[in-house]
């Protein structure tokens, strides 16, 4: 059995005197390369901020003109309405256009949904994306020259039909007649509620009192009245009346409904749908 070696202690601590200097020079190293590695992060750093800085600066400064504005739409607007608009803001220096601004003035003039305006660096250009307002009904309302023509979309928002790209009429036939910005939430609750009247609806109707009238296939005219409270019973009554009419009178469209009172409805019928009924029901 061999004797168990016994560690001399000044061996040992003249071991760890000897490896002071290798470990102090390793920590040398380390913070001169990470001094190293710092500087050099620093200069990477300083010279792209300055390349930006002098490409901004550079590109910002260019001229853009009606040729440097890339629209981009999603619906039947026109694009040379787009045009006419933004023109007035242009030539202008990249840097110094207020994209804003001309959103603003887009959203009054035109029938806009949503809309986005950006400066673009490289290369320097004006980008301006458009959700315009579809279409679904045409209409008319009483303007200062007298009868203006025009569509609403679901919002029932009047759309100048001089600022859309032409319409198939064969796909679009609900009409709106006697258009106006008070009434626009009823006509807006009507057409929205449009598989909820029994029978497709094929014009809402505003005389100069405001009071509202709708035709369908089934009704040649439902009297709704002026009071918008009454609008949601008086939609309901008209889909449950269209299911629960007799055939002789669903078979015809020479009829009115009058629902200003859905507490009280009243069909009016000419003489000659009276004698049909009459001889139907002896």
């Amino acid at each position: 059995m061999r004797p168990v070696k016994v560690p001399n202690e000044k061996n040992s601590k003249l071991d760890i005197k000897n490896a002071l200097p290798r470990v102090r020079k390793k920590r040398l190293k380390r913070k001169h390369r990470n001094r190293l590695l710092l500087s050099w992060q620093t200069f990477l750093f300083s010279s792209f901020s300055y390349l930006l800085i002098h490409l901004f600066i550079n590109q910002g400064w260019q001229i853009i003109d009606i040729k440097k504005v890339i629209i981009i739409k999603q619906n039947n607007l026109k694009q040379d309405a787009i045009i006419n608009i933004t023109k007035h803001y242009l030539p202008e220096r990249l840097i110094r256009i207020n994209p804003k601004q001309i959103e603003s003035d887009l959203i009054q003039q035109l029938p806009i949904k949503a809309i986005s305006i950006r400066r673009k660096i490289l290369p320097a250009e004006l980008m301006i994306e458009i959700q315009g307002r579809d279409p679904i009904a045409f209409a008319t309302k009483i303007g200062p020259k007298g009868i203006e023509k025009g569509m609403v979309d679901f919002e029932a928002n009047w759309i100048p039909i001089k600022y859309l790209n032409k319409i198939n009429k064969k796909e679009i036939s609900l009409k709106v007649e006697g258009w106006s910005k008070n009434q626009q939430n009823k006509i807006s609750y009507v057409l929205k509620n449009n598989d909820n009247l029994g029978s497709p609806l094929k014009k809402i109707i505003l005389n100069s009192a405001q009071e509202m009238s709708l035709q369908t296939e089934k009704f040649k005219s439902v009297l709704l009245g002026r009071n918008p409270d009454l609008l949601k019973k008086q939609i309901n009554y008209l889909s449950h009346l269209d299911r629960s009419l007799p055939d002789l009178l669903i078979n015809t469209n020479v009829k009115t409904l009058d629902l200003t009172d859905p507490s009280n409805p009243e069909i009016k019928l000419n003489d000659q749908m009276r004698k049909d009924i009459l001889k139907s029901n002896p």
